[in-house]
Order: structure tokens, then sequence, then C-alpha cells
């Protein structure tokens, strides 16, 4: 996805976790930059928000890490952003 209607924010309110698809840093017509997952994985709150559908566009697992860290302690973004990976399990309460 590329947008989410204002309408739709509030049920996503009080997640533990929400994945969102970020395949690149800039705009995209299907999928959102990482400037816009960011600012969503803000406003939604999520304990953790895990992006998807990573391109080549980013840089190393590590050095994307760094970057997301560096990027979100900027922002004052609370929930802990990190890239998926393939394996990856995430277990609900």
């Amino acid at each position: 996805m590329s947008s989410l209607p204002e309408s739709e924010l509030s049920k996503l309110q009080g997640l533990e976790h929400v994945s969102l698809n970020t395949v690149g840093y800039f705009p995209h017509h299907s999928h959102f930059s990482l400037d816009q997952a960011l600012t969503l994985a803000d406003r939604i709150g999520a304990k953790h928000t895990w992006l998807t559908h990573l391109s080549h566009a980013f840089p190393s697992h590590g050095a994307f890490c760094d970057d997301l860290r560096r990027r979100c302690a900027e922002r004052g973004i609370r929930s802990d952003v990190q890239p998926a990976y393939d394996g990856l399990t995430v277990t609900a309460p």
C-alpha cells in the first residue's frame, strides 16, 4: 500500500506489531517511501514496526539498522522500527 485513509488510522492504535511495506527512499506509486513509513509508524505508535518489501535501494542490513536508529531518534519516533527479514517470527501475547 502507499497510503492509509485517515479514517482507518484509529483502528491501528495500540498495536504491539505492525508491518509496513517500504520499497525505497523516494515516493513510489504502490509502496511507502521510507519517510512515509516512518511518519506512519510514529502515528500508529506500535511497540514494534517491521519494514517489508525492502529493495536494493537500501544499504546492507547493519548500515540500514544504524540509519533507522538515527532517523527515528532525530524524529522522536518511539516505535522500535526494524527491517523485517526472511524467517522472522512475530509472537502475539
